[in-house]
């Protein structure tokens, strides 16, 4: 019930112009699946599931190794794309899907004022902070996420 009133709060600031919202919590969107040990379930990333992924293989290979970081069964990979930018990579363990979600794009901070920065997300929990200008949109700020297992969902912006 509390996670549906945060989720109806935020819609509502977000549908009548707020320029800024309170945060969202990692803790509002707990993972649904516990992580097995990395040697029970670990899969190695299909390369032939995302036409990116082929490209991308040696970064892919090594942050699926370790254990999952992010929603329960998941490695969140970070991309680098220069000294202040990067994109995100997410890999299934279980299937081995790697997805690029199109949403997050590329997070850029070269002019970020604040220390937090960057794509930020946890082992417990479906939620994704992503800190910087997306896309280069020039408009900086935290922007929060929900991982579906397949995409990502806005669900507030906090302008800077």
């Amino acid at each position: 019930m509390g996670v549906l009133i945060t989720i109806v709060g935020l819609w509502l600031a977000l549908a009548t112009g707020a320029k800024s919202v309170a945060a969202p919590r990692f803790e509002d969107f707990p993972s649904e699946v516990a992580d097995k040990p990395a040697s029970a379930q670990l899969r190695g990333p299909d390369l032939d599931s995302h036409p990116l992924a082929k490209r991308y293989r040696t970064i892919l290979r090594r942050g699926a190794a370790g254990e999952a970081n992010f929603a329960g069964h998941f490695n969140a990979i970070r991309i680098g794309c220069g000294s202040s930018c990067a994109f995100l990579a997410i890999v299934n363990r279980s299937t081995g899907r790697v997805y690029f979600p199109a949403e997050l794009g590329v997070l850029s901070w070269a002019e970020w004022p604040a220390d937090t920065y960057g794509y930020t997300f946890r082992a417990d929990s479906r939620m994704i902070r992503a800190c910087g200008d997306p896309k280069e949109s020039g408009h900086p700020g935290c922007y929060y996420y929900e991982w579906s297992g397949s995409s990502a969902r806005l669900l507030a912006k906090q302008s800077q």
